[in-house]
């Protein structure tokens, strides 16, 4: 078995309200040997839950997004723990999601429409 360390770098996002942090996500820019450009992998999205349901987490991915739309990167994936209908899902239980970089038409990630 051969080991080797691999860079990757990272960005890390916050919201504030009235001087305290309320949610921040994560943006990962690793390589692997698949591609010629690094992948972006969106994380830790978070928001502390006196501030849920005023549109934080959106304004973060769309943060996030916008950043990773910035690097050469080919996909970006969304790496999180949710809850649904107010439900955790079992600890360790994680999402993925492959988000296309490509330009698109209409995408929920592409807040310009363009």
């Amino acid at each position: 078995m051969k080991e080797s360390i691999v860079d990757c770098r990272g960005v890390r996002f916050s919201v504030e309200r009235e001087g305290e942090e309320v949610g921040h996500a994560y943006l990962y820019l690793p390589m692997n040997d698949l591609h010629t450009e690094p992948f972006g992998l969106l994380e830790d999205v978070y928001v502390d839950e006196r501030y849920r349901g005023q549109g934080i987490a959106g304004e973060l991915v769309t943060a996030v997004m916008e950043r990773a739309r910035d690097e050469p990167v080919t996909n970006c994936l969304l790496q999180a723990e949710m809850t649904v209908r107010g439900m955790k899902c079992m600890r360790g239980t994680s999402v993925s999601v492959s988000m296309s970089m490509a330009p698109s038409s209409g995408s929920i990630f592409d807040p310009k429409g363009t």
